[in-house]
């Protein structure tokens, strides 16, 4: 049903149907890049917790703030943002 997907960014399903990943098509690039490697996260470490989904709804949870923290990684590494921080002084 459409109205479920409304007004969010991505979504990740593992379910009697599969895995599903669902990306807002209309998202600007970098954030698409963020929702991708977010839904990602889930498929590769919570994948296991049986009929898991995130549509963005239920984000102040420990496995949301965990695929945030996992996104924002992935694109900004620790070590090349702290070599940032040193360089800016």
């Amino acid at each position: 049903e459409y109205n479920k997907f409304k007004g969010i960014r991505g979504a990740y399903f593992n379910d009697e149907f599969g895995t599903t990943i669902v990306v807002k098509k209309d998202l600007p690039e970098p954030q698409k890049i963020f929702t991708i490697i977010h839904e990602l996260k889930h498929h590769l470490l919570d994948r296991g917790i049986e009929k898991f989904g995130c549509t963005y709804r239920n984000e102040n949870t420990e496995i949301e703030i965990g695929a945030e923290i996992f996104a924002v990684e992935f694109i900004f590494p620790d070590n090349d943002f702290t070599r940032e921080l040193t360089n800016l002084g």
